[in-house]
């Protein structure tokens, strides 16, 4: 099995997370069930109801 030192999970603002924890030189594993970036990046953000 595959050991990562830092695990994210979603990989929309996941992305700029995982980037600075590879920089510091650390093995990073990404977990994100659909398109990789995320909703805003691939459909459109979409505002919360209140």
């Amino acid at each position: 099995m595959r050991r990562f030192d830092f695990t994210v999970i979603g990989s929309s603002s996941g992305l700029e997370v995982s980037l600075n924890v590879s920089d510091a030189g650390w093995s990073v594993a990404i977990i994100e069930e659909s398109s990789f970036g995320g909703t805003c990046l691939n459909r459109g953000c979409i505002p919360p109801r209140c």
